[in-house]
């Protein structure tokens, strides 16, 4: 059995039809993609020491906006401090502040916008000596933060206090 022309056509126009339907799929999952990327937050600690100043901040590098949660300290390895644990461990280093302090405690709406930055932790007044007593303090410290974007990708900053700068 032969084929005729007619037959050729349609074998031909219903191949067009399957190449442009898998390309139609493929630019949707592309633009998908786009989309997810073009409101991704990078979020990212930043650990400051200027003047007598101690500043821990969050700030957003990414395109979009952050929903952040709250912060979670894990101190030695593996004790997680949240809450009211992590107000008495701020209360106990803030000596070395003259007592001089303010914390930012995120509550269930807080948002950092693209660009954006955020003072979590902010020890006024320190002194050298003290400098070197929070470098002692934070090395067995590592402070986590969720967060997520428009779509609900969740990520998470993380810093682990090594050495500060």
């Amino acid at each position: 059995m032969a084929l005729g022309n007619s037959d050729w056509i349609a074998i031909c126009s219903a191949f067009v039809a399957l190449c442009s339907l898998g390309l139609t799929c493929w630019q949707a999952d592309l633009a998908r993609k786009h989309n997810h990327l073009s409101v991704k937050p990078l979020c990212d600690f930043e650990v400051n020491k200027i003047g007598g100043e101690f500043r821990i901040s969050i700030a957003n590098h990414g395109l979009g906006g952050a929903k952040l949660f709250i912060p979670t300290v894990y101190w030695s390895g593996d004790s997680v401090l949240v809450g009211k644990e992590l107000i008495e461990l701020i209360q106990k280093i803030s000596v070395l502040a003259d007592n001089d302090w303010s914390l930012n405690s995120l509550d269930e709406s807080a948002f950092l916008g693209p660009g954006q930055k955020l003072d979590l932790l902010v020890l006024h007044q320190v002194s050298f000596q003290g400098y070197v007593a929070l470098d002692k303090f934070f090395s067995a410290a590592e402070v986590r933060l969720n967060y997520e974007c428009l779509y609900q990708n969740q990520y998470e900053a993380k810093i682990v206090f090594d050495s500060l700068p």
